[in-house]
């Protein structure tokens, strides 16, 4: 009967199918995800800096945040950095942020999920300004750019002198 194949989710939201198009059409056994109901009202993205990055962050970046889709450089989406987690993890919060995915952060090779980390990165939690124009949903990949102070040039060349001496002499 047509009525046992409505699906009905006992939380409000937009269902979310990312691979809605590939499994047109296909058999899908009792149970398998096809899809999430997802709160796009209150939707955070997250992202990974390594700790030479994030130290900069912290110290220096603004809480201003601009967001282009990957693949959409047209379509920027303001935000505001939530909260910076400094601690040193080792796990993804999700695969997509590792190379394995096309993400920027290193993974090993012995984690079959992809979320085991070769380094200790620091994650960022951005809060997007969101508008009609500009929604987003879960599963789509940002390129975050943050704004710092701006610096005297040769500031910008002590630093990064320093830095140089740094990661060539492990001092």
């Amino acid at each position: 009967e047509l009525a046992d194949l409505t699906i009905a989710s006992p939380i409000p939201g937009t269902w979310v199918a990312p691979d809605v198009d590939r499994i047109r059409g296909m058999y899908l056994r009792r149970g398998r995800r096809i899809g999430v109901v997802a709160d796009l009202d209150h939707v955070r993205v997250r992202a990974v800096a390594g700790q030479k990055v994030a130290a900069q962050l912290i110290g220096e970046a603004g809480p201003v945040v601009a967001m282009r889709l990957k693949g959409k450089p047209g379509i920027e989406v303001p935000g505001r950095v939530e909260t910076i987690i400094p601690a040193g993890r080792t796990r993804l919060p999700s695969a997509a942020l590792g190379y394995g995915a096309g993400g920027a952060t290193q993974t090993t090779a012995e984690d079959p999920e992809g979320r085991q980390t070769a380094e200790p990165f620091f994650e960022i939690v951005v809060v997007p300004e969101l508008s009609d124009a500009n929604r987003l949903r879960p599963g789509q990949t940002m390129i975050l750019r943050f704004e710092s102070t701006p610096r005297p040039l040769i500031v910008q060349f002590w630093r990064a002198l320093s830095q140089l001496f740094q990661r060539r002499f492990q001092v």
